[in-house]
């Protein structure tokens, strides 16, 4: 019995995860899948220009010729992509995964449908979603799942020329990063990205 209350009370939290889903998406749309300027010198700036303009222009686009939509299974609570086009373009990717103790929000921004700014926030939770007032009391516990204190990661990368070239991540303050640990991120990144691009190829 206590198993069956156990997973209903996972369902029923997932879902209300699932339906805050449309509420983060559109502010990472429209807001939060930007560029924190803090973290770029003057230098950088201009050097990063058609990055930031590109964005600039992503983010203003009010209406989508088309968004596809696919489930993702990378998680036990699964996740969802979507990928946005313009004018017979991929121009932008976004991604929102589910676990029990912890979500993750990507958005993909594209130039001529290579990556150009990837923008990860990422929310690991203080506790897992299941764990109510109930199972803190029989542990001893002081807390339960509460979404408002999960910790709360940005990171970002900038591409350009099929490269690479800068990364900030909130933990770091902006601190630079070498070429060999910048290639191995270029990587991971690349290879989601094409596994993602395969659902434009689906019907």
């Amino acid at each position: 019995m206590k198993s069956i209350l156990k997973y209903l009370f996972i369902i029923i939290m997932m879902l209300m995860l699932v339906s805050c889903n449309s509420a983060f998406n559109s502010k990472l749309s429209a807001e939060n899948a930007s560029h924190d300027t803090i973290y770029l010198n003057d230098d950088l700036k201009q050097r990063l220009e058609p990055v930031l303009e590109n964005s600039k222009r992503i983010n203003s686009i009010k209406k989508w010729a088309e968004i596809k939509s696919s489930n993702l299974m990378d998680t036990a609570e699964g996740g969802e992509a979507k990928l946005y086009y313009k004018n017979g373009k991929l121009e932008k990717i976004t991604t929102h995964y589910l676990g029990e103790t912890f979500q993750k929000i990507t958005v993909y921004h594209l130039s001529n449908e290579k990556l150009s700014f990837v923008f990860d926030k990422f929310y690991q939770y203080n506790r897992p979603v299941f764990y109510d007032s109930i199972a803190m009391k029989s542990n001893n516990d002081t807390e339960f799942f509460d979404l408002k204190k999960a910790v709360i990661t940005e990171t970002r990368y900038y591409f350009l020329n099929d490269k690479l070239v800068h990364h900030t991540d909130s933990e770091d303050c902006g601190a630079p990063f070498d070429s060999e640990y910048l290639n191995e991120l270029q990587k991971e990144i690349e290879d989601e990205f094409k596994r993602l691009k395969v659902i434009s190829q689906e019907p």
